[in-house]
């Protein structure tokens, strides 16, 4: 398969040698830095208060007004902690892999717990849309942009909450792959609106 990636890729985008003539492309989410640092601070205090309520359980302790302390808050304070933390983790840690050769692409998305794949045959592939979260004006929202693939079969989003670049290299790429439309939702429409001050 003789595919011309255009230049330059985005960041978080990879390209992966395999053997054949496919071509791999990996993307991991990059440019989140502030929530990731809200994060890992918050779960490291999440953990360190659950190992202080796991310990003090374990000895016997009592709360401050004397009761002690029931296990159902400690195994309900865990549970609530892992079930906040398994998304959280996966948004951080997930990958997705994009392959494709002359006949399918294999989208998987890849995250610390789970693997989700899926097959799309080349000759099912309708459009590559583009697509953008926009406010309650219509207005696009920065930073919140996708791409979704329609085939015959319905449709799948391949990316969601990306920058523009991302979706709109992505969707290049893959409609020059599969030889149909690519719908862009528009550099032009998208506008921010200016800050407000009241």
């Amino acid at each position: 398969m003789n595919a011309v990636l255009p230049e330059p890729m985005p960041d978080g985008f990879t390209l992966l040698s395999e053997p054949g003539d496919a071509v791999v492309i990996e993307h991991r989410r990059s440019g989140a830095g502030g929530a990731i640092v809200f994060v890992f601070t918050f779960l490291g205090l999440w953990l360190m208060v659950a190992v202080m309520l796991a310990e003090t359980f374990r000895r016997g302790q009592t709360a401050d007004y004397g009761t002690p302390i029931p296990s159902w808050l400690v195994v309900g304070f865990w549970g609530a902690g892992m079930l906040f933390a398994h998304p959280l983790l996966g948004w951080i840690f997930s990958r997705r892999v994009f392959r494709i050769d002359g006949h399918q692409l294999v989208h998987e998305q890849i995250a610390p717990l789970s693997r989700q794949r899926q097959l799309i045959p080349r000759e099912s592939v309708q459009a590559l849309v583009q697509t953008s979260t926009r406010d309650e004006e219509g207005i696009a929202v920065p930073d919140f942009w996708g791409l979704r693939i329609e085939t015959t079969d319905g449709l799948t989003v391949l990316l969601y909450r990306h920058q523009y670049e991302k979706s709109e290299w992505l969707g290049q790429v893959l409609a020059q792959w599969a030889e149909v439309a690519y719908v862009s939702a528009g550099w032009e429409r998208y506008r921010c609106r200016p800050p407000r001050f009241e």
